[in-house]
């Protein structure tokens, strides 16, 4: 009795061995972040006479990523002791592991106009797998508006 006892645990063990050996592997796999890198660009670009800028993102994301993106938010103090501020997103951006730069235009939302200058931008780019794990990278500093 103590054999038969002492063999079902050998093969229990093994079995559980084996399942273990097999999943890790696939579990390690998922929970590695996808790759994403990105910056601002120095400056933006004055759209429709400051109803917008454009802002030109430099980015890569690794080809494990499903999907990726910006959100970026703009503020600007102009005339009148006044801001400027506005939200835009970019989607569809390209993860094949090389250098790109997206275009993303960032509205006014506020009734107020953007001017030639220098403006905060806080954002940040997103890279999300097929198990929708997301990596993030901050996207914060000023840009130089021009027309």
């Amino acid at each position: 009795m103590f054999i038969h006892s002492l063999r079902r645990r050998l093969v229990l063990v093994a079995g559980l061995g084996l399942a273990l050996s097999v999943a890790v592997p696939m579990l390690s796999a998922a929970a590695e972040p996808t790759s994403v890198t990105g910056a601002l660009s120095d400056s933006a670009t004055l759209i429709g006479k400051g109803a917008a800028v454009e802002i030109p993102v430099v980015y890569s994301c690794s080809t494990d990523a499903a999907w990726a993106g910006t959100d970026l938010f703009v503020t600007e103090r102009v005339p009148g002791n006044q801001t400027a501020q506005g939200w835009g997103s970019g989607y569809g951006l390209v993860c094949d592991g090389s250098q790109h730069t997206s275009l993303v235009t960032v509205s006014s939302n506020n009734g107020n106009a953007f001017h030639s200058g220098t403006a905060l931008v806080q954002g940040s780019l997103y890279a999300v797998d097929q198990y929708g794990y997301a990596s993030y990278v901050p996207l914060n500093g000023t840009v130089d508006i021009k027309k």
